[in-house]
């Protein structure tokens, strides 16, 4: 089982707690993995996950992947997911212009094939506000003209439920989902979706349940990973509520 580093004193406080206090938190409640946000990263880190038994899920954060993106440059960001022995790297539509979906295809591309000598997944993350990447049936277009073998989808269940696609997945979509970021979204949308994102997600529940069953069904076994925003708990605590919320779902 997989802990999102953000939702242990996640966003916009990641920076309040030192991730080896996030790692022995997760470790102590059970997961077995943990994912890290480029920024986070130390030298002394991979020692420590190893001697946790902890293994890196996925390197996050905003990289520079194509022009116009903002963000860590993708030969740092590839050298930390190594030094980690990361599975996967995260990658982000952040741009405020509308999206040229041929280019940014071949972007992708040329970060697989960057990607493939570290023996890394390369998963674009959609989410409900992006102005390029908004849904899964986007990611999957990109993903698919890209047509490299470690390619993939990072999918969201809070932003599947908050986006365009009001909670439906294609099916055909569902080979490319190599990863699923777990939480509910709350009963009643806030005014800002951002705002809500960041801080009003809940643990996963019966929104979460039935978007996993409906992949399961689909043929995709990718891992579970709770992300969770907002949760008012000390470090320990949140940590062993998030895996008994996700045990639940993944039962």
């Amino acid at each position: 089982m997989i802990l999102c580093s953000g939702t242990l004193g996640g966003q916009p406080r990641t920076s309040d707690v030192p991730f080896e206090a996030k790692a022995r938190a997760a470790a102590a409640a059970g997961f077995t993995g943990v994912s890290i946000y480029a920024r986070e990263h130390e030298p002394h880190l991979a020692a420590l996950l190893r001697d946790l038994g902890l293994s890196v899920a996925e390197v996050d954060g905003a990289m520079a992947w194509m022009p116009g993106q903002p963000g860590e440059e993708v030969a740092r960001v590839l050298d930390i997911a190594a030094d980690l022995s990361a599975r996967s790297v995260t990658v982000l539509d952040l741009s405020s212009k509308p999206l040229d979906v041929a280019a940014a295809a071949d972007a992708f591309a040329a970060l697989c094939e960057k990607a493939a000598p570290y023996g890394l997944t390369m998963h674009i993350e959609p989410f409900a506000w992006s102005t390029g990447i908004a849904t899964v049936a986007r990611a999957a277009e990109i993903v698919r003209r890209a047509g490299e073998p470690n390619g993939g989808i990072l999918l969201d269940t809070w932003h599947v439920a908050r986006g365009p696609e009001r909670g439906e997945i294609d099916a055909r979509d569902a080979d490319l989902v190599v990863a699923v970021q777990v939480s509910d979204p709350a009963p009643v949308p806030g005014p800002d979706l951002r705002t809500e994102c960041m801080t009003d997600r809940r643990l996963p529940g019966a929104v979460t349940a039935a978007m996993v069953a409906e992949l399961r069904r689909a043929g995709c076994d990718a891992p579970l990973e709770v992300e969770v925003f907002g949760l008012d708990l000390e470090l320990y605590e949140s940590a062993r509520v998030a895996y008994d919320a996700l045990r639940a779902i993944d039962a």
